[in-house]
């Protein structure tokens, strides 16, 4: 084989490598993985059950009572979320009369896209 040919055959070697890679990856990449499929509650009331063995009735008790101390959880965060968003209302609204027309609009939308990525925080399920 001349050097010529070692050389594209290398070339297309090594391109196809990274072709097959690159789309294996993001295969691999886009896929739910399977600890993700499961909510954070579920994978702790599983954990309770296996490592401490509970039995049916137990299981049946301990379940609600986890659950429910999750749902404070979460509504404690949207809380906790609105008090923030409160504060930081406030706080625009005294930088606000420093700022020019200009700085005042560009705020507002850096304020809003705070408020957008806070809300969507608070509402993750757990």
């Amino acid at each position: 084989m001349k050097p010529s040919k070692l050389v594209i055959a290398a070339i297309l070697l090594a391109v196809s490598g990274i072709i097959i890679g690159g789309i294996g990856g993001y295969w691999l990449g886009s896929r739910p993985h399977a600890r993700s499929q499961r909510s954070y509650k579920d994978r702790v009331y599983q954990r309770l059950v296996d490592e401490l063995k509970l039995t049916p009735e137990q299981q049946k008790q301990v379940k609600p009572v986890l659950y429910n101390g999750f749902e404070r959880i979460k509504q404690r965060r949207i809380t906790h979320v609105n008090e923030i968003i409160e504060l930081i209302s406030r706080n625009y609204d005294d930088i606000k009369p420093l700022l020019t027309k200009t700085q005042q609009e560009k705020m507002e939308t850096m304020r809003k896209d705070i408020l957008v990525r806070l809300k969507k925080k608070s509402e993750e399920k757990i």
